[in-house]
């Protein structure tokens, strides 16, 4: 229903249709509102996962390269050493 519905309703001098007309308006208007809430937290939440994997990498890959360069110090101690 539309607003015009329950205008139409209340000039009429129906106050129950226009009740009617009133809830059934707000109803579709509040599913509407909380579809669209529901649409932007799930898109919210795909994009800090993403982020999140993001950094996840990025740990990752700063790890590996600590490993690599605490192995390659080694090697050097050890050559030196030798």
């Amino acid at each position: 229903m539309s607003l015009e519905k329950i205008v139409a309703e209340a000039m009429a001098g129906r106050p129950l249709e226009m009740k009617d007309a009133f809830a059934e308006e707000i109803e579709l208007r509040i599913q509407n509102r909380l579809e669209e809430k529901y649409v932007e937290i799930m898109e919210a939440k795909k994009a800090d996962e993403d982020e999140d994997d993001e950094d996840e990498e990025k740990m990752m890959w700063k790890a590996k390269k600590t490993k690599m360069k605490t192995k390659m110090k080694t090697k050097m101690m050890i050559s030196l050493l030798s």
